[in-house]
């Protein structure tokens, strides 16, 4: 009798364990993906590092294209470091049209009066740039189009030079790690870019 019943446990429980388990093997997933999210959810989850992945970004992206339909904002960034260089560029090698091109009144007048300062000691600037990479900050709507701000990273080599040719600040030509806020503004109806404000001091 005793041995009947041993019996009979061991089979109840064969069968609950059974019933838990099923056919699941060893290499089962443990967790299905949730349902109702799409492919740009999932993006996001899996980029979350990535700022130009992010949600954020796309807000401003979203913010940006009515202003600026021609291109996405990935190639807006791009053109926005094209100008960067090609205004640092500019700058060194006392290009004024180039940076009536791409500079505000105001700031080209600032660009325009360091320049005349740099003529008059006789001095001339060797720039360069490397590891650039922008970022979008913000979209701002104004009343007559949007202004953009835009971050730039790079490492940049600024050093002043004498009429030898010799340089007095960075001799050894340093690149220096460097972080610079641009503001571009975008008029409706228009194509081009003018900076507006930015957060570098090119003494």
């Amino acid at each position: 009798m005793a041995t009947f019943l041993i019996f009979l446990l061991v089979f109840f429980l064969a069968v609950q364990l059974w019933r838990k388990l099923g056919t699941r093997s060893g290499f089962q997933q443990e967790a299905q993906e949730p349902e109702g999210r799409g492919d740009n959810s999932l993006l996001f989850a899996q980029s979350s590092e990535d700022p130009t992945k992010s949600q954020a970004f796309l807000q401003k992206a979203q913010k940006l294209q009515p202003y600026w339909p021609q291109e996405d904002a990935f190639a807006f960034l791009k053109r926005c470091e094209g100008i960067f260089e090609e205004t640092l560029e500019a700058y060194a090698k006392n290009r004024h049209e180039t940076l009536k091109k791409y500079l505000s009144e105001n700031v080209y007048e600032s660009f325009a009066e360091r320049l005349k300062k740099r003529a008059k000691k006789k001095q001339n600037l060797l720039i360069d740039i490397k590891n650039l990479q922008a970022s979008l900050e913000n979209v701002l709507e104004t009343r007559g189009g949007v202004e953009v701000v835009v971050q730039f990273k790079s490492e940049q080599m600024f050093a002043s030079v004498n009429v030898s040719g010799e340089s007095f600040d960075n001799p050894a030509c340093l690149f220096v790690p460097k972080k610079n806020t641009w503001t571009f503004q975008i008029l409706k109806g228009q194509e081009d870019l003018k900076v507006v404000e930015m957060g570098t001091d090119f003494s």
